[in-house]
């Protein structure tokens, strides 16, 4: 059985942010992470609940503070986390 390792998950619209935010969670943490990276928060949401629905780990979220015409506060405040599982109801 394969295990995967668990996620570290980055959404911001702004490319330039976005890949030195995934150079740098990779060059630190892809030993014991998978880095998943995003330009949008609709795509974002959907990886994740694909994520869920795969019982795959999400270890941290990381947002920009602006996604579109929402906080990114805003957008993940319908999201619950729990160790195991990721319920996604933004």
């Amino acid at each position: 059985m394969v295990v995967s390792l668990p996620v570290l998950f980055a959404i911001d619209e702004d490319a330039s942010s976005l890949r030195a935010v995934e150079r740098e969670l990779v060059d630190r943490y892809s030993r014991s992470y998978r880095v998943v990276c995003m330009s949008s928060a609709e795509d974002a949401m959907a990886e994740l609940e694909a994520l869920a629905a795969a019982g795959e780990d999400v270890a941290l979220v990381l947002s920009a503070h602006r996604l579109g015409q929402m906080t990114g506060a805003s957008c993940w405040a319908g999201c619950v986390i729990s160790t195991r599982t990721l319920s996604a109801g933004c």
